[in-house]
């Protein structure tokens, strides 16, 4: 390594040179402001760079004349920039190969390392990117060394005899503002996308604040991995809450993998040294063969909107939050068998006048320059999950609208209908006053270790109800619907999802753990005309008996009723159905001779401490007003 001398620079820079910037938190300030300083002296500049954080002098109108700044990956323009400012989309795996083959290339590399180890390895600190692929094909690499530069374990180290030039001079890294506390919109979105997430998974997570408030929302989960693009704080406090251990992961199994380390200085104290952090190239973390090997791979990344086709659009990430969506990573779940993409996002944006719906009907041209267009499996919002993988246009476009907000629904809804996408009977149920205001589903882990969620039926669960009716033995649909019944039709099937849950209520337990969700378990009560008992009846799918899903199923029908001020709820059971009479018997119930010979009348009284569990695990529908 030799020393930088002034006199150097026009040797080491000359007209028409392609300049690789180091970028993220740690960019070579002074390397960079001395560049700047001599660039309308050399003229016909290229400066390449990634992941722009703080301060980007080069970005300034000024400096048209005798620059030329390319972006690859992610539009991350500044605002404000210069014409001069352009951006290559690409997806971040490609930059390597782009630097190595001309498409721009690398003559001199600016970048920021730590001192010599005892090895005369130097650290890269907390941003890798495609950093050695243009070391490897640049005739010249000039570093800053500065004593800030955290040592990071992986592949971010580089030997002092490949660096030919160094500047000793003190760099702040630049650090992201700390996130403002969740509202409960957002916990709310946060906590209905970490119901799709199973124990075990491996995850990728962007930095929106949707996004960071799903993974705040998982602190419960156990034995899952990260594999992202981007590591940040809300990543972080996900490792330090105990649900990360990278035991069950396909790939790179014990450490937790990124290309960048973006945050605050608590976080970059956190990865320094820290054995079970690894940093890689981006060409690594963000290539498809990469992905494709990694087993259940749980993509969770924020959009600008959605269309009722499942069509998502992923705008330029805002210049103080880079890497707030990762399109490479939501597409490689598209192809793996196992993975699955989760889109989190408020239903609106705007206040007031000004206020739209994200959930569109066609998003057409819509977006900024540098926009792309994905394909999701499940769209979250604060209204619930849509699932919509391996949907047909009609099941999409009615969970979509299911999770809009009330005020675009039948907006959404219209236009649906005018496009031929809904059968004419299809129509919305009467809205929940309090539907923005509660958590409406729940994860539920029964006898079998598969996960399940609960959460009132919806309109849009027609075939899920379909195909639950089909599961029945004779002996059920005999129960049920005290005749024999052949068939299901799509209408009858929709008029049984379509309840209105402000007076009665109905309830489905969905298997997560396979590509669409289905329903194992219904429970409903009917409310009288007094209004003051209801009906109930509990159907379970007959190859998942003694799980446990009836008793889930009563325990919230007897929370939500009792809220709601019923005063009893009663159910008529067939004698010969023991199981469920044994249930009801671990209840303070009353029992009596039923209306048929072969039934009896089984009553719970509601509304005093004994006939109410003492602690309900759930709580999904608040008293009507």
């Amino acid at each position: 390594m030799t020393p930088l001398a002034d006199g150097l620079w026009p040797k080491i820079v000359r007209p028409g040179s392609r300049i690789y910037l180091g970028g993220g938190p740690a960019c070579p300030a002074a390397l960079r402001d001395l560049l700047l300083a001599r660039a309308q002296e050399i003229g016909d500049v290229t400066i390449v760079t990634e992941m722009a954080m703080g301060a980007a002098p080069w970005a300034l109108t000024a400096h048209e004349g005798a620059l030329r700044v390319l972006l690859p990956g992610p539009d991350s323009r500044p605002e404000g920039s210069g014409a001069h400012v352009e951006n290559t989309p690409c997806g971040r795996w490609q930059v390597g190969d782009m630097l190595r083959y001309g498409m721009p290339g690398a003559d001199v590399v600016l970048i920021a390392v730590s001192r010599p180890d005892a090895q005369g390895y130097c650290s890269l600190g907390p941003g890798l990117g495609a950093t050695l692929a243009a070391c490897e094909c640049a005739r010249t690499v000039v570093a800053q060394i500065a004593d800030s530069i955290p040592r990071v374990n992986g592949q971010s180290y580089i030997h002092s005899s490949r660096i030919d030039f160094f500047l000793e001079a003190p760099l702040e890294l630049a650090e992201l503002a700390p996130a403002a506390p969740a509202p409960a919109l957002l916990r709310r979105i946060g906590e209905y996308a970490a119901q799709i997430v199973a124990n075990g998974s491996t995850i990728q997570a962007g930095l929106d604040p949707a996004v960071e408030a799903t993974l705040a929302a998982m602190t419960r989960h156990r034995n899952l991995g990260l594999h992202t693009a981007i590591l940040g704080e809300a990543h972080m406090r996900l490792i330090l809450s105990g649900a990360v251990d990278n035991s069950r992961k396909s790939v790179d199994k014990g450490v937790s993998v990124a290309s960048w380390i973006v945050g605050g200085r608590d976080l970059y104290t956190f990865a320094a040294q820290n054995p079970h952090i690894s940093l890689q190239p981006g060409e690594y973390v963000s290539h498809p063969s990469t992905l494709l090997r990694q087993s259940r791979l749980v993509t969770i990344n924020s959009a600008s909107a959605v269309d009722t086709s499942g069509r998502v659009l992923v705008e330029p990430n805002p210049f103080s939050r880079p890497g707030s969506s990762e399109p490479d990573f939501m597409r490689c779940t598209a192809l793996g068998s196992d993975g699955t993409s989760i889109v989190v996002m408020p239903s609106t944006e705007g206040e007031g006048r000004a206020r739209k719906s994200r959930i569109l009907p066609r998003i057409g041209a819509a977006g900024k320059p540098g926009s792309v267009y994905v394909e999701a499996h499940n769209v979250v919002t604060e209204y619930g999950v849509a699932a919509i993988k391996a949907g047909t246009m009609r099941e999409r476009t009615m969970e979509l609208i299911e999770i809009a907000h009330p005020d675009y629904r039948d907006e959404l809804l219209q236009q649906a209908r005018r496009d031929g996408l809904l059968p004419t009977y299809y129509h919305l149920p009467p809205q929940r006053p309090d539907e923005g205001e509660i958590t409406a589903s729940h994860s539920v882990i029964l006898k079998d270790g598969r996960r399940y969620v609960m959460r009132p039926i919806r309109a849009s669960d027609e075939q899920r109800l379909q195909a639950f009716f089909y599961t029945h033995d004779e002996e059920t649909i005999q129960r049920r619907y005290g005749y024999a019944v052949t068939r299901m039709s799509p209408q009858r099937a929709f008029e049984s999802a379509c309840v209105d849950q402000n007076k009665d209520l109905a309830l489905a337990l969905l298997d997560m753990d396979q590509d669409r969700p289905a329903i194992r378990a219904v429970g409903r009560y009917y409310l009288d005309k007094k209004g003051k008992a209801a009906e109930m009846a509990i159907v379970v799918d007959q190859r998942c008996r003694r799980l446990g899903m009836a008793r889930v199923l009563l325990d919230e029908m007897i929370a939500a009723g009792a809220l709601r001020g019923i005063k009893k709820l009663w159910a008529q059971v067939d004698r010969d159905n023991i199981p469920m009479l044994r249930l009801f018997q671990q209840y303070p119930v009353s029992m009596e001779h039923g209306d048929e010979p072969n039934t009896m009348r089984v009553t719970i009284v509601l509304g005093g401490p004994a006939a109410q569990p003492e602690a309900p695990q759930y709580s999904i529908l608040q008293r009507t007003k």
